[in-house]
């Protein structure tokens, strides 16, 4: 192994994260290794003062950040910076992944994961507990489960991709470079569609330890973008899912199609119950696997539109009598 060359290349993806891009950066430099690392940190025009930000510390350890700045914001035009910029450009073995907004919370993060893989050719990844942070509340919270085991495949299609956070990724960087078309099929949020495509490709294994926090509803982040979505939007974010799994399940011919076709189903659902369509529900398979008392509510509301009015009324007799 070149021991020039850095085992690790960390992804970062900045845009308006002028109050939190120091964190992630500290997080990222103050890591301890006995390897050479590097940072490309990708600016997609930020107004904020990001880049002025990157720029510092990219001239201060000019041995470990790689900045790329953009002139224009090429999200908004449909390119995606990991597969057009950060991955051409990554010369390590490994890729490690952390967004802007999130930092990393252990400075022996790198050298625990990287040394797993190292000694175990075969996974492909591994991940690790992280904390939450939620701007809106203040609130704090582990993520996910602390028990350390390896990742199936069915919690993975079936969480939604919750089954860790990106900030926590540390996968085979050949792997993403020559991943298949349905791992970037969801412009924005690719987390998901990469932890099937890991999964399928080798084992995941999860560390129970809490490495990094996850800064949730922050300003323009696509936790805090969906909140803000009309039935409509919402609606199209579900088709894409649904167009990623397909794919998903077409990359894997055909192996495990009941686990794609059920999560298939599920977001099938979630789709109609945001645009309120009761008939599309009550015949869509996921609904037989709904508690009874779930389906029965939903029954009622499609055969009896009028009932919410009715209790309404109702209630409001019962406590005038009271009265």
């Amino acid at each position: 192994m070149d021991k020039t060359l850095p085992l690790v290349t960390v992804s970062c993806l900045a845009f308006n994260h002028k109050e939190y891009i120091r964190d992630a950066l500290n997080s990222f430099v103050g890591q301890k290794t006995d390897f050479p690392f590097e940072v490309i940190v990708h600016d997609d025009a930020s107004t904020d003062g990001t880049t002025e930000i990157i720029r510092e510390y990219a001239e201060k350890y000019p041995d470990i950040i790689r900045p790329i700045f953009q002139t224009e914001n090429i999200l908004s035009k449909g390119i995606r910076a990991s597969t057009a910029y950060i991955l051409p450009a990554a010369r390590g073995k490994y890729i490690a992944y952390c967004e802007g907004d999130d930092y990393w919370s252990d400075e022996n993060k790198l050298q625990k994961l990287a040394d797993f893989l190292e000694k175990h050719p075969d996974y492909v990844a591994c991940t690790h507990n992280n904390r939450i942070y939620d701007c809106l509340s203040g609130e704090e919270c582990d993520n996910f489960v602390r028990e350390e085991r390896d990742l199936a495949l069915q919690d993975v299609v079936m969480n939604g991709g919750q089954s860790y956070h990106t900030s926590s990724l540390l996968c085979r960087a050949e792997l993403m470079k020559t991943a298949p078309a349905f791992v970037f099929s969801i412009l924005g949020l690719e987390d998901y569609p990469i932890a099937i495509y890991l999964t399928l490709c080798g084992k995941i294994h999860y560390f129970a330890d809490v490495m990094s926090v996850y800064r949730l509803h922050t300003a323009g982040s696509w936790s805090s973008n969906f909140l803000m979505l009309s039935p409509e939007e919402a609606s199209s974010q579900y088709d894409t899912r649904i167009r990623m799994l397909e794919g998903a399940d077409e990359y894997s011919l055909g192996r495990f199609h009941a686990l794609f076709r059920a999560a298939i189903d599920g977001y099938q659902f979630r789709k109609y119950k945001v645009m309120q369509d009761y008939p599309g529900m009550l015949h869509c398979p996921h609904f037989k696997t709904l508690a009874l008392s779930e389906r029965v509510k939903l029954t009622v509301k499609r055969y009896l539109p009028f009932t919410r009015e009715l209790k309404k009324k109702l209630t409001e007799k019962i406590r005038s009598k009271k009265r």
